[in-house]
């Protein structure tokens, strides 16, 4: 797996850059690990509506593709982004990414 360091990066460049790097991969892609911090946003899922986030202030709010409603990105969230060739027979992405977050979220607490 190749790990890139992006340090703190401006969220939207950044989700483009991953949309364009998943269009483009193919089965011989290796995975990557993507750590990277960026500005505080709200992002809104497909399910958000204007009025779920209340008094944004000075805070971006970006309209994604993703499932549920809105979330605060907010300060000093670090993200560790594995783009990987999920599945197999009975394996869904939710369930995969679900155990490999919690497996990296055990491994932080431990090394803190």
């Amino acid at each position: 797996m190749q790990v890139r360091v992006l340090g703190r990066v401006d969220y939207l460049p950044t989700v483009q850059a991953m949309q364009a790097f998943t269009e483009a991969r193919t089965d011989a892609t290796p995975d990557e690990l993507w750590l990277c911090e960026h500005p505080p946003v709200y992002t809104q899922g497909l399910a958000g509506k204007p009025e779920h986030v209340l008094a944004p202030g000075g805070i971006p709010v970006i309209a994604t593709n993703r499932g549920g409603r809105s979330r605060s990105m907010g300060r000093g969230k670090s993200l560790p982004i594995r783009w990987s060739t999920c599945g197999g027979p009975g394996t869904s992405s939710r369930s995969t990414c679900t155990g490999w977050r919690r497996r990296w979220c055990a491994r932080c607490s431990s090394s803190a």
